[in-house]
């Protein structure tokens, strides 16, 4: 940033009827047009984290609601002989189905987009990016099992014969 004048006066001594319009730092240069690509992804980033965190949330109260409705069931189950590993994979497996067939569809939507918008496009770009099918589930699933563990792990916590007593 220091050497931007010095620069100017040696292209202005080399060549007078060049004309110089932007000269800078390549930061500072390339900050100007990309500040709003580099907004809308910033914007994008916080929305996603925010529409996580709700999913999140809702997933949570979702199992908690099913764990205390099949209070019951899980009390049979478990004075049957259920330990408490399979209780908590149980309530786990049920709160991933529709996160999985969320992804599935998801992923298959993004897919299809993907598709649509390269044929508009004049460049050439690949449908199908590994990185994306690879990477874009791992926060999903990882939030899912925060949120369904909790619930889980209360559900193995259940004593059959209050259970089975309170109704």
């Amino acid at each position: 940033a220091r050497a931007v004048p010095a620069l100017r006066e040696a292209i202005r001594k080399a060549d007078p009827d060049l004309a110089v319009d932007v000269i800078g730092t390549g930061r500072a240069v390339l900050t100007g047009p990309f500040e709003l690509v580099r907004s809308m992804g910033m914007g994008t980033l916080y929305l996603g984290t925010f529409t996580l965190l709700l999913s999140m949330i809702g997933l949570f109260g979702v199992q908690s609601h099913l764990v205390s409705y099949r209070t019951r069931e899980i009390g049979v189950r478990m004075s049957v002989g259920a330990t408490a590993r399979q209780i908590k994979l149980m309530v786990i497996r049920d709160g991933y189905r529709p996160v999985f067939e969320g992804l599935v569809l998801g992923l298959w939507g993004g897919l299809a987009a993907r598709v649509i918008a390269r044929s508009y496009m004049e460049v050439d770009v690949a449908v199908v990016d590994p990185w994306m099918l690879l990477f874009t589930p791992i926060p999903l699933i990882a939030a899912a099992f925060v949120a369904c563990y909790w619930p889980a792990s209360r559900a193995a916590r259940v004593d059959p014969t209050v259970a089975l007593r309170c109704e």
